[in-house]
């Protein structure tokens, strides 16, 4: 067990005996533990709060709110969804939940649907930066990267604090090759959020484009301390040290990248072809 894996057990630890250390332990106590483990992104325990405060408060509205968000991260979107519809069945004026259901909804393959409650959930809070950010995504997967940044940047001017607004506004300045800009906003998430590998992983990416490597390289080491199961990060790692004349460390890293995703297996096998 690696460092990490035991201050995570200590952590998983440490909230279980505050919860159960509560001889009444009421709904608001249950969910409040929940919040704290989300904060921890201790994402399955968050859930398991969640749902204690849920059997003891069976319409509580930030509870199901709140097991969808952690649901959606861990990737489980059919019961994010069940978890939206849940809130919205209890306030068809949640904006949150509304925006949320539209992610889940995404993440299933319905992007028309999708759609319709990003727009359904700024009509109801004109205001809400999530719901512009979550739309935002939809023309950028369509390579409309404009139209992707004009809500991205609004997502941003309503709040300041949207990490994952400032990426997208990155990842769209990218596409558009405005690197400088780019840079600017991946430099404001990493910020924000430090420990999101996508974000170091996607400035390295940048870095790597315009030509600084060493910055490349760095990048994409925190991006695989954060994520070690990120292939991607192991192979332009890889690719970055060869490039810096560092061929064993090169090696190394698309050794590693292919055991993490065989489908680079043959990408190098051409990559060294078209070195000899």
């Amino acid at each position: 067990m690696n460092c990490k894996n035991i201050l995570l057990f200590f952590i998983g630890l440490l909230l279980s005996c505050r919860a159960f250390s509560q001889p009444k332990a009421t709904a608001e106590s249950w969910y409040i533990e929940g919040l704290i483990a989300s904060k921890l992104k201790s994402y399955s325990l968050a859930i398991t709060y969640y749902t204690k405060a849920i059997n003891r408060k069976p319409d509580y509205e930030d509870a199901y709110l709140n097991r969808g968000a952690a649901r959606y991260r861990l990737a489980d979107c059919r019961g994010a969804l069940a978890d939206y519809d849940s809130v919205v069945l209890l306030n068809p004026k949640n904006a949150k939940a509304v925006a949320g259901r539209g992610l889940a909804k995404e993440c299933l393959g319905d992007t028309l649907a999708a759609l319709a409650d990003y727009e359904l959930a700024l009509n109801i809070d004109p205001k809400l930066s999530a719901a512009y950010n979550n739309k935002g995504n939809i023309p950028y997967w369509k390579h409309n990267y404009a139209g992707a940044l004009m809500d991205y940047m609004k997502a941003v001017e309503l709040d300041s604090t949207n990490m994952e607004a400032y990426a997208g506004v990155a990842n769209a300045r990218t596409a558009l090759e405005d690197y400088k800009s780019a840079m600017i906003n991946y430099n404001k998430a990493i910020s924000l959020d430090a420990t999101n590998g996508e974000y170091w992983y996607d400035r390295g990416v940048l870095k790597f484009h315009m030509g600084d490597l060493k910055g490349a390289i760095s990048d994409f080491c925190q991006a695989i301390k954060l994520n070690p199961k990120n292939a991607d990060a192991w192979w332009n790692r890889a690719y970055a040290k060869d490039l810096t004349k560092d061929p064993e460390g090169a090696k190394k890293d698309f050794s590693q990248a292919i055991k993490l995703d065989p489908r680079h297996g043959p990408i190098y096998e051409q990559y060294k072809k078209r070195k000899k």
